[in-house]
């Protein structure tokens, strides 16, 4: 994670910007921004967002499921924000986090780091591009 003083100009700055730029150019300034931190391929981060909300971090998925564990255990499911960030899977993400773009990406980016794999669409990115038009 970023050290103390260099995370909250970090954050400061992402806050002024997002007032005078539109929204896909502050998600993806600020993807980049953390990604570079981590450590990140922003090839990686950038294509878990597009796959999981196409950048639109009001973005509501998998209401189709059912959770099947946990304590959200037998309630629709719900993968919420840029993140798509479940709360059968991650009940302990509040939704003011998994829908704001500079918290959830905070969370998000050591989990892309380190296990990407719990996105689906990174564990699956093969058939993505196989249904690609070349």
């Amino acid at each position: 994670m970023p050290s103390g003083l260099k995370y909250i100009a970090h954050q400061i700055i992402s806050i002024a910007e997002a007032k005078e730029k539109p929204q896909i150019d502050v998600i993806k300034d600020y993807i980049k921004k953390v990604a570079e931190d981590y450590g990140v391929s922003l090839e990686r981060a950038f294509f878990i967002v597009e796959k999981e909300s196409q950048f639109e971090s009001s973005r509501v998925g998998d209401t189709d499921k059912i959770c099947p564990q946990g304590i959200n255990k037998g309630k629709v499911q719900r993968a919420r924000g840029l993140w798509q960030i479940n709360d059968c899977y991650h009940p302990e993400i509040s939704d003011a986090v998994a829908f704001d773009i500079f918290a959830s990406t905070d969370w998000a980016m050591p989990r892309v780091k380190n296990n990407p794999n719990i996105w689906s669409v990174w564990r699956f990115r093969k058939e993505w591009y196989k249904k690609s038009p070349e």
